[in-house]
C-alpha cells in the first residue's frame, strides 16, 4: 500500500468515526415509532370478555365494576415520528389524537399525549409494549361504553 493510499484510508476512517455518532443520533430522531390504538366497547349487558382484553378488563373493572363484557371494536396501527401527531378512528365517527413528543434518553420511554372523545388531554410517559387504557364517557347507541387503549413501541434507549 503506497503512502498516499494509506493516508487516504485513514482520512476516510477518521471522517466515518467522527461522523458515526452524529449519524446514529440523526437516525434515532428520525425513527418511526409504532402506535397501536384499540377501540374497546364495554357493557353491563354481556359477560363475554375478548381473550385479548382479559388483563385490561380486570384493571378497568377495578374502577367500573358494572362493566362485565369487553369486545375489541377496532385495532389501528400507525408509525409516527417523535414530534408528530396523528388521529386514529374509533367508533361512530369518533377519533383519538395521539402525539409523540420526546424520548427519555435514560429509560427510552416516549412521552405520549392523547385526546380521546369526552376526555381532556392526557400526557404520560409510556410503559413500552403495554396498553394505556382510558375509560371515556362516550356511549354508543347500543349503550356500550367506549374505552381507548394506546400502546407505543419500541422504547429502546437512544
Amino acid at each position: 500500500m503506497s503512502g498516499f493510499t494509506g493516508l487516504r484510508f485513514w482520512g476516510v476512517a477518521a471522517i466515518v468515526l467522527t461522523a458515526g455518532p452524529w449519524l446514529a443520533a440523526a437516525r434515532a430522531d428520525d425513527e418511526k415509532i409504532e402506535v397501536t390504538v384499540l377501540a374497546i366497547l364495554a357493557s353491563d349487558k354481556s359477560t363475554v370478555i375478548d381473550e385479548r382484553l382479559k388483563d385490561v378488563a380486570k384493571e378497568i373493572q377495578k374502577k367500573e365494576p358494572a362493566l362485565t363484557g369487553f369486545a375489541v371494536e377496532r385495532v389501528t396501527k400507525k408509525s409516527i415520528r417523535l414530534g408528530d401527531k396523528d388521529t386514529f378512528k374509533l367508533v361512530d365517527e369518533k377519533e383519538v389524537l395521539v402525539a409523540l413528543s420526546q424520548r427519555d434518553p435514560m429509560t427510552g420511554r416516549v412521552t405520549v399525549t392523547i385526546k380521546p372523545p369526552t376526555v381532556g388531554e392526557i400526557t404520560y410517559a409510556c410503559c413500552c409494549g403495554k396498553f394505556f387504557p382510558v375509560i371515556t364517557r362516550y356511549v354508543t347507541k347500543e349503550n356500550e361504553r367506549l374505552i381507548v387503549a394506546v400502546m407505543v413501541k419500541p422504547c429502546h434507549k437512544k
